[in-house]
């Protein structure tokens, strides 16, 4: 099979200024991509993850009036890009041959990004949940921009993507397998 999605380099790297922002980031380099074609999402250049993680925070087990969070859930993503002008499909929770594989390849496959939770410790030395943005893929695996992980757009080999991506330790069992098709309206 031939590679399928978005071509590579489109999605720009977010930067996120904590260890928590990766969601709002993941956010911002989908909304700044559309923003390129669509004038009426527009975001402010250089601050592009700082005014989403304003404007929409993360919210897993945040404190009002601090900036101490564990993340964002995968519903708020969801609400986070349609607050920006962006539809959304979301899905989650399934065998590797289930429905969430079909989802995201059939979004990768209309030229849609796909928001993914992934179990980070699957893919680097440091654990925890984080937001990928997955933009293609081929025979051998898939393409995500890493939003602010250290390198920005990586390729993940089928089996190593599929262990990440389930994401076993969330509290709430449908985030396993969870990803988010976003497309501009």
């Amino acid at each position: 099979m031939a590679y399928v999605g978005i071509k590579q380099n489109v999605l720009k790297n977010m930067s996120s200024f904590t260890e928590n922002s990766c969601g709002p980031a993941a956010v911002a380099c989908v909304v700044e991509a559309y923003s390129r074609s669509h004038s009426d999402i527009m975001l402010p250049e250089g601050r592009e993850t700082d005014t989403i993680f304003a404007s929409h925070p993360p919210d897993f087990l945040a404190i009002p009036g601090t900036s101490l969070n564990l993340g964002t859930t995968p519903w708020h993503e969801a609400d986070t890009c349609k607050a920006y002008g962006l539809k959304t499909n979301s899905f989650s929770k399934g065998s590797a041959n289930g429905i969430p594989w079909i989802q995201l390849k059939n979004a990768l496959a209309a030229r849609h990004p796909v928001l993914c939770m992934v179990d980070l410790g699957k893919l680097t030395d440091v654990w925890g949940a984080h937001w990928l943005v997955v933009f293609a893929y081929d025979d051998n695996g898939f393409y995500a921009q890493n939003a602010n992980w250290q390198d920005p757009e990586i390729f993940i080999p089928t089996a190593q993507f599929e262990e990440a991506w389930h994401c076993w330790f969330v509290p709430w069992g449908t985030a396993q397998y969870a990803g988010i098709e976003v497309w501009y309206k």
